[in-house]
């Protein structure tokens, strides 16, 4: 019962749990009436006034607003469109996906502590400064189309997660489509841009510093009941050099191990150098095999640590498109392989130096973890808000576009016509698109 109580999920669980009874009494007990809170959901809003004229001094520079606005729109459709094809390409390999790999309800949400891949403290640091900047250049667009903003605040949800501007519904209805649409745009382009700040910070300063401390084959992990397990052999541990019958092997490029171990035998020694924790040790182990292998067995997972941290560059392979998009998509979803946040063993085989030498490496190594998390939550955010499904930002932006369109080349078309074909087509891009998200979590479980 202690260990269920202990649990990191039941806990997450409870309190949340906890929190929306508690929105449900103040609902229904009306007690926040009068009171600059407000609830939308399960979500607490605390309005403000304060923060107005920050916004007024923000969107000054009218001329760069306005080309940064028509160049949120350009960004926009790109992305919208972009991303509509990945969904739909993604669809047709669902099929292809066996059951017991099927992504589950909570891997589509990006929630901090409900989708297994997205660190809790990490994930809501990323989502507050994601939630603060769109919010925050939706209210700067605001302003430069002289639209009046009603409130702006905080976001709770247990804590708080985020900002949001509200501007005037009535004034947005009537407003120029075009700067609507700037408006609308603002919000995922700015989670873009923020991204890519954030991403080439993490890859030329933290990456960059990141150097190894010692040059070998850094162990990420020991099987049981073999002879590194027996030789007390441990992740982040780095094994320098190998001595095999009579012969040393310096382990200074990212084949020697593997190609040393395939020329060894079964019942024979290995002398293994290793660094660990600022020493450096000896070991002298036997080898077995497995499964009638010819080879020897000595029980480790390893990385090369010359080469170990290219997989957090976006750039890895850039002689080619293909190259390219493969590294990017590596680098994308380092969450979903386990390889980020960086965690031990990992953290062990490198160590600051160049302009981070001087920060302890707890520190270098949490705030290169936020820098990552805050790239990909912003990225997620703008990805996902730049779709063209109403309610999100794209929706909105497809829908002033489509509306645009017809009044332009298709003149003799009633308003009133025009207006529900609008409607009626953005409703059915919504739907498509929630289709095919809900595609990735039922079809495999069908076919």
């Amino acid at each position: 019962m202690s260990s269920i109580l202990l649990n990191p999920l039941f806990i997450f669980v409870l309190v949340i749990s906890i929190w929306i009874i508690i929105m449900y009494v103040l609902h229904k007990k009306k007690i926040l009436e009068g009171t600059p809170f407000a609830l939308s959901g399960p979500f607490l809003l605390w309005k403000t006034e304060r923060g107005k004229r920050f916004i007024d001094w923000l969107s000054r520079p009218k001329r760069f607003w306005k080309i940064y606005g028509d160049f949120s729109i350009v960004l926009t459709l790109i992305i919208m469109f972009t991303f509509l094809v990945v969904l739909i390409w993604v669809a047709t390999l669902v099929m292809n996906i066996p059951e017991g790999r099927a992504p589950r309800p909570e891997m589509i949400l990006g929630i901090p502590g409900l989708n297994p891949f997205i660190p809790i403290w990490y994930g809501i640091l990323g989502l507050v400064i994601a939630m603060v900047v769109h919010e925050f250049s939706h209210g700067v667009l605001t302003r430069l189309a002289k639209a009046k903003i009603e409130s702006l605040g905080v976001v709770l949800f247990v804590l708080p997660i985020g900002a949001f501007v509200e501007p005037n519904e009535e004034e947005l209805t009537v407003m120029n489509k075009r700067k609507r649409s700037r408006l609308f745009a603002a919000g995922p382009t700015t989670n873009i841009i923020v991204a890519l700040i954030c991403s080439l910070i993490f890859t030329q300063v933290f990456v960059d510093s990141a150097q190894p401390k010692a040059i070998g084959n850094g162990i990420i992990g020991v099987i049981s009941e073999t002879p590194a397990a027996n030789a007390s052999l441990e992740p982040g541990m780095i094994i320098t050099s190998v001595e095999y019958n009579g012969s040393v092997t310096i382990l200074n490029n990212s084949t020697a191990f593997g190609l040393l171990m395939l020329t060894t035998e079964p019942g024979r020694n290995v002398s293994l150098t290793i660094f660990h924790n600022g020493q450096v040790l000896e070991r002298e182990v036997e080898l077995t095999s497995r499964d009638n292998q010819t080879q020897g067995l000595l029980g480790v997972y390893t990385i090369y640590t010359g080469t170990g941290k290219q997989i957090y560059y976006p750039t890895l392979y850039p002689d080619s498109l293909e190259d390219t998009m493969y590294s990017l998509l590596v680098y994308i979803t380092l969450p979903i392989r386990g390889l980020s946040p960086i965690e031990k063993p990992y953290t062990d085989f490198y160590q600051p130096e160049g302009i981070m030498a001087g920060l302890p490496e707890p520190a270098f190594w949490v705030l290169a973890n936020s820098f990552y998390w805050v790239f990909w939550i912003n990225l997620m955010l703008g990805l996902t808000n730049a779709l063209p499904a109403v309610p999100l930002d794209g929706g909105y932006v497809f829908r002033d576009g489509l509306d645009t369109f017809l009044s332009r080349f298709k003149k003799d078309m009633k308003p009133e016509r025009r207006e529900i074909i609008v409607r009626n087509v953005s409703y059915f891009l919504a739907f498509f698109i929630l289709a095919l998200i809900l595609w990735q979590l039922i079809g495999p479980r069908i076919f």
